[in-house]
C-alpha cells in the first residue's frame, strides 16, 4: 500500500501550526498571569488540540480524496498533526522556560510543593504517609527535561483519545 504525499503534509502542517497556537495560549496566560497547569490552559490545550486535528482529516477528506475517508486515513492524519503539535509545542516551551522565563519552572515546583503540603492530611489518609513522603521527595528531583517530555506527553495523549473520535465521525462507508 503507498502512502499518499497529502496524509504527511497535511498533518505536519497543521500540527506546527496548532503547536504554534498551543505556545501562543500558553504564553498570553502566563502573561494574564494565569498559570499553565490550571484547568483552564487543560481545556484550551484540549480544544486547539482537537480543532487542529479535526480540520486536516476533514481536509483531506473533502479536498484530497473525493469526499472518502477510511478510518486509516483519519489515525494517519491526526496521528502525524498531534504528535507535531506536541512537538512544536514541547520545543516552543523548552526555549520558555530556560530562556524567556527561567523562574517559570521553579515557580510550578513550588506551586505544586505547596498544594501537597496542603493535602498532606488526605493524601495520608488515602494513600498512606510512606507514600506521602515519597511524593515530596519524587517533587525535589524533578528536572526541566522531567517537565518539558511531562508536557509533551499530556498533549500527546489528548491527541491519542480525540483522533480515533474524529475518524469514526468523518470516515465513509463504501456501498456495497
Amino acid at each position: 500500500m503507498k502512502v499518499r504525499p497529502i496524509i504527511p503534509r497535511l498533518g505536519v502542517q497543521y500540527g506546527a501550526v496548532g503547536g504554534l497556537m498551543l505556545m501562543l495560549a500558553f504564553v498570553i496566560f502566563h502573561y494574564l498571569g494565569i498559570p499553565g497547569w490550571s484547568l483552564i490552559t487543560l481545556i484550551i490545550s484540549v480544544v486547539v488540540i482537537g480543532f487542529f486535528t479535526f480540520l486536516p482529516i476533514k481536509e483531506f477528506k473533502k479536498y484530497h480524496n473525493d469526499g472518502e475517508l477510511r478510518f486509516y486515513h483519519g489515525m494517519s492524519i491526526a496521528f502525524l498533526s498531534y504528535v507535531s503539535m506536541a512537538l512544536v509545542f514541547t520545543l516552543l516551551y523548552l526555549i520558555f522556560i530556560n530562556v524567556i522565563e527561567p523562574s517559570y519552572l521553579q515557580d510550578k515546583l513550588d506551586f505544586q510543593r505547596e498544594l501537597v503540603i496542603t493535602q498532606k492530611d488526605q493524601w495520608i489518609d488515602q494513600f498512606g504517609e510512606d507514600s506521602y513522603n515519597t511524593r515530596v521527595e519524587g517533587l525535589k528531583e524533578i528536572s526541566a527535561f522531567d517537565d518539558v517530555w511531562s508536557e509533551f506527553i499530556k498533549r500527546v495523549l489528548i491527541g491519542f483519545f480525540l483522533a480515533p473520535i474524529f475518524s469514526i465521525i468523518l470516515r465513509t462507508h463504501k456501498p456495497r
